[in-house]
């Protein structure tokens, strides 16, 4: 599990374990995800870009939260 931030001016979409299809971030949004491949190149390079910020270490049994969904 990991607590990932989306500090990218668009949305960005995270692979997640267990689920179908990917996580989507807006911008400024954070959830507590469990990253399907936490080595992935393309995290590493928005990371590295300030994009998105991934805090590791949270607890497995962390409830996992969606994101809220912005109207308009």
């Amino acid at each position: 599990m990991a607590r990932v931030t989306n500090r990218a001016p668009g949305a960005r979409l995270f692979w997640v374990r267990g689920e179908a299809a990917p996580q989507r971030l807006g911008p400024g949004e954070s959830a507590d995800l469990d990253l399907l491949d936490r080595d992935d190149p393309l995290l590493r390079a928005w990371e590295a870009a300030g994009d998105v910020a991934v805090e590791d270490g949270l607890p497995d049994a962390a409830p996992r939260r969606r994101p809220a969904r912005r109207e308009g």
